[in-house]
């Protein structure tokens, strides 16, 4: 049995197998307000890369700066805190913004991810 901390790690980790990242950052949208975030920082301190950190961190920065969701600041900066190299949201060649406090390449764009909110 999965917990939705776990659930979203695991969306995260393998977004081809969770729909998209539109599927995924409205699925987090919709439940925020029931996430127990520290323990979700407990399951990405036992199993993530310093690359899911900086991907997870970005999308939920992003997240909460467009559709105000609930994400607690200190989420934010305990993700950004756990970024060491340039990293693709995705691994394509398509035109990329690089977001330098996330040391990110966005490769999809905040329409594609949040394509459920514009």
């Amino acid at each position: 049995v999965s917990t939705l901390e776990k659930t979203i790690f695991d969306c995260l980790f393998k977004p081809q197998f969770s729909g998209n990242y539109s599927v995924i950052t409205k699925a987090i949208y919709d439940s925020c307000n029931q996430i127990n975030w520290n323990y979700l920082k407990e399951i990405y301190n036992k199993s993530a890369s310093n690359r899911q950190f900086q991907i997870t961190g970005y999308i939920l920065e992003l997240l909460k700066k467009k559709t105000n969701c609930n994400i607690p600041k200190t989420i934010i900066d305990f993700f950004k805190s756990k970024k060491k190299s340039k990293v693709k949201l995705i691994n394509n060649n398509n035109k990329s913004t690089y977001v330098k406090e996330w040391l990110l390449q966005d490769n999809l764009g905040e329409k594609e991810i949040l394509s459920w909110w514009f």
